[in-house]
């Protein structure tokens, strides 16, 4: 199990999602990024993926092909008592990820610690509460 989160995520000409995203420490960035994959663009960007430029990238299933955004998202963590800070995030794109991914800074950004990864616990950095993580959500080519 791996701590999972719901995220706000604001993109360009203020187009909207909301959804489950993996907290994965195992995803290094030297900023806040956040992996989408391609059906999730698609409700930030419309004309994805127009303005975004390839790069390669290396995972542990192997060697991908990523996107990355020239625009950036404005994301914050959503629970039902409170919302996290607003942080501007790197957008990447993924066309084999079927998961919102949330890397190393960009967890550090959202103010959120993990607990427990093997349980799925974690807390806002400001508070002693840990919170349960919520359900997996897969992106399919049609979408959510």
């Amino acid at each position: 199990m791996s701590a999972i989160v719901t995220l706000a995520i604001e993109g360009p000409r203020k187009r909207r999602l909301e959804g489950a995203a993996l907290l994965n420490g195992g995803f290094s960035s030297k900023a806040p990024s956040l992996l989408l994959p391609r059906a999730a663009a698609l409700t930030l960007f419309s004309e994805y993926p127009a303005g975004t430029r390839p790069m390669g990238a290396t995972t542990a299933g192997g060697r991908v092909s990523l996107r990355v955004a020239a625009e950036t998202a404005w994301v914050h963590v959503v629970t039902q008592d409170r919302n996290g800070p607003r942080v501007r995030f790197q957008v990447v794109v993924s066309e084999e990820e079927d998961e919102i991914l949330v890397s190393d800074y960009g967890i550090d950004a959202l103010g959120v610690k993990i607990e427990r990864q093997g349980e799925g616990l974690w807390r806002f950095a400001d508070e002693e509460r840990t919170r349960p993580s919520v359900p997996r959500k897969r992106w399919t080519a049609r979408g959510e």
